[in-house]
């Protein structure tokens, strides 16, 4: 089987063994939260903020180990729950 990244599945196999060797480990195999994709339209928010607030966001948002966008959504779930 071929891979759009390296080739054939034993290029794959020797490349890992050569990284390994250097030190290198593949991160892109690791599944992080932060990293998940979503399936169907996208749209983008992008919001300018203080840097302390930032990264208070995301350090929340890696401390309950969700994107962004998921820590957002649970954030309006509450604000809407509680307007009920």
């Amino acid at each position: 089987m071929t891979n759009k990244i390296f080739g054939s599945k034993m290029e794959e196999q020797k490349l890992d063994e050569i990284s390994r060797e250097h030190g290198f480990t593949r991160s892109y195999n690791t599944p992080r939260g932060r990293r998940t994709r979503t399936k169907g339209p996208l749209r983008a928010l992008n919001i300018s903020m203080p840097e302390e607030q930032f990264e208070r966001f995301v350090k929340i948002c890696d401390e309950m180990d969700k994107t962004y966008w998921q820590a957002l959504c649970e954030l309006m779930d509450m604000y809407e729950s509680k307007s009920e």
